[in-house]
């Protein structure tokens, strides 16, 4: 009696030998980034809620929504070390919505909206360029008992989303722009027992228009238990 002999199909044969194939080629690719020691990873975070807000004088609203205390976001990092005390970065990530918007605005959005920048730190300070955190943004949610939180926060209610409170509060500006700035550059100095300074710029990008031209400083101080910061 002849023994039963199991072949397996010429597309799993070949499936399998292609997988093979690209493992391998990753462990090369591994194995070929060791030696600069980079590194790349994902992150992000999801923020759920469920609640009552109410405006003073209007109705009570219940609330199942995302992006209560931060905005939800994922992103892409990466780090290599150039040697000599130098250190490349770069940072890509976007905000995104639990219900999902279909319009002329949200398409026209970038993709990488909430940060999306290179950078090199080095003994001197690190430089970063494209859309950059705006340093007021930063001073804000460091001194803000409710950090970067959008609907509970008072003071980014205040700061940041103009006459979004129109008519409830009809004096409330906010200031120009958002919490991030495009076609950026940022100098941010080495950390001098905790006190540390920083400059951006951020282009234009149109020839005789400035008005998308923007500039602004900061210092933050951070020692022991006294905290402080400066924006302009």
């Amino acid at each position: 009696m002849m023994p039963t002999v199991n072949r397996a199909p010429k597309k799993t044969v070949k499936a399998t030998v292609k997988a093979t194939a690209v493992a391998a080629l990753i462990g090369v690719l591994a194995a070929g980034t060791a030696h600069v020691q980079s590194s790349v990873s994902l992150y992000g975070q999801v923020d759920e809620w469920v609640g009552a807000t109410k405006f003073p004088g209007g109705d009570r609203a219940w609330n199942v929504s995302g992006g209560g205390m931060s905005t939800s976001y994922w992103g892409m990092k990466g780090a290599e070390d150039l040697g000599g005390g130098y250190r490349r970065s770069s940072r890509w990530s976007r905000s995104y919505a639990r219900k999902t918007v279909s319009t002329a605005a949200s398409r026209a959005t970038r993709f990488f909206a909430r940060n999306s920048y290179v950078g090199i730190q080095g003994p001197i300070g690190t430089f970063t360029a494209d859309r950059l955190t705006t340093q007021l943004f930063v001073s804000t949610i460091f001194f803000n008992p409710f950090v970067d939180s959008y609907v509970f926060s008072p003071m980014v209610y205040h700061v940041f989303l103009g006459q979004g409170t129109f008519p409830t509060y009809t004096t409330d500006q906010g200031v120009t722009g958002d919490s991030g700035w495009n076609n950026a550059v940022q100098y941010t100095t080495p950390d001098f027992n905790g006190l540390s300074g920083s400059a951006m710029y951020a282009f234009g990008n149109n020839a005789g228009d400035g008005r998308s031209k923007k500039w602004s400083a900061q210092f933050l101080y951070f020692h022991g238990p006294f905290v402080a910061t400066g924006v302009y």
